[in-house]
């Protein structure tokens, strides 16, 4: 019997095979592919856990970055994602059901990982409200008032560091 990655490989190579792309939603395959980028997410977590970073003698942003073909920058996002989105359960059910983008829900994680122990979950739910709500920039900049309203002296050394 196939495994899951699998039976998806195979329901992908269908999807490019017989979707007629002039008619494809884009809405609902952006929601397919964001819900992906989540679980891949949390797969990489899952190998920075493990240690398979090391046997590969990288860090672990670098081991991602090679293995899934994709900048350090982009690959150290996606851990930061793994690394929160299991705790996070409004982000997670957001975007497996494709209510919130995986830029939205990566915002939110950078979010929960700037603000460490100062993060609120009973925050979460109403964050997501506004990911639903608001286009991604202006949930970024949401996520920059969230984060100088919680911690203003985190927020005014990352400001300095970044001028």
């Amino acid at each position: 019997m196939a495994d899951g990655l699998e039976k998806l490989e195979a329901a992908a190579q269908d999807f490019r095979r017989e979707a007629d792309f002039d008619f494809v939603d884009p809405k609902r395959l952006a929601a397919v592919i964001d819900g992906l980028q989540g679980d891949l997410c949390k797969v990489l977590d899952r190998g920075r856990k493990r240690g398979d970073y090391q046997l590969a003698r990288l860090s672990p942003a670098s081991w991602a970055a090679r293995t899934c073909a994709m900048s350090r920058h982009s690959a150290a996002d996606r851990l930061c994602v793994g690394m929160h989105l299991d705790s996070m359960p409004e982000t997670s059910a957001a975007l497996a059901n494709g209510e919130i983008g995986y830029q939205a829900a990566s915002a939110l994680c950078h979010l929960r990982e700037q603000l460490g122990e100062k993060w609120e979950p009973d925050n979460e739910a109403e964050m997501v409200g506004y990911a639903r709500q608001f286009s991604v920039e202006h949930f970024h900049a949401c996520c920059r008032h969230a984060r100088h309203v919680a911690d203003p002296d985190g927020f005014d050394k990352d400001c300095a560091q970044d001028f």
